[in-house]
């Protein structure tokens, strides 16, 4: 009645090109994102291939803190499982996405409106076209990126973090200039 081998080639195309899909995605963020972390400076661009690492490290560059951005993403799937409301959990990664997206235009200087619906709808594309692109990463005040909103909010949200061979990205505390170092004791001198 059944032809089993139809059958079986539908059941292996179902499997095989999802697989693709996800394979191809990979590897083309993770060029994207090389070429992201060469403009904003990144001593080894290379750990754009490490899964989960290459994402919090864009975090960090973006002036967010890493572990809000993994505590958001497993939580938000996690707490995605809890009826009615868990839909609305499942926006808060989708949420950091567009947030880590705004930061990137502002620091690449582009138009923030436009290029953050696209990096939204389109976030591959996005990346990779502002990956290849010739916009330059700024960073700081003092060259026209002001500080992200969220540092206002605490030091939850801050990043202050340290990975090795990432440059700094340029801003002050929020709680203000930090005091001169002490000057060291004076000796007392001999009688």
């Amino acid at each position: 009645m059944y032809n089993s081998d139809a059958l079986a080639a539908v059941l292996l195309l179902s499997l095989v090109l999802p697989l693709i899909f996800v394979i191809v995605s990979y590897v083309l963020s993770a060029i994207a994102l090389t070429k992201l972390f060469q403009k904003a400076g990144v001593a080894t661009p290379a750990v754009a291939w490490i899964p989960v690492y290459n994402t919090m490290l864009w975090a960090k560059l973006v002036d967010l803190s890493p572990w809000v951005y993994l505590i958001v993403a497993i939580g938000g799937g996690l707490l995605a499982q809890i009826p009615i409301i868990g839909w609305i959990l499942a926006l808060a990664p989708l949420a950091m996405l567009v947030v880590m997206v705004l930061r990137t235009n502002q620091k690449l200087g582009k138009e923030l409106v436009g290029w953050t619906i696209f990096g939204g709808l389109l976030t591959l594309i996005w990346l990779l076209v502002v990956g290849f692109d010739k916009s330059t990463w700024r960073t700081g005040e003092q060259n026209g990126v002001p500080a992200p909103f969220w540092h206002k909010w605490g030091a939850f949200f801050q990043d202050t973090t340290t990975f090795g061979g990432v440059p700094d990205q340029g801003y002050s505390s929020p709680q203000g200039p930090t005091a001169p170092p002490a000057a060291p004791p004076q000796t007392p001198p001999a009688v």
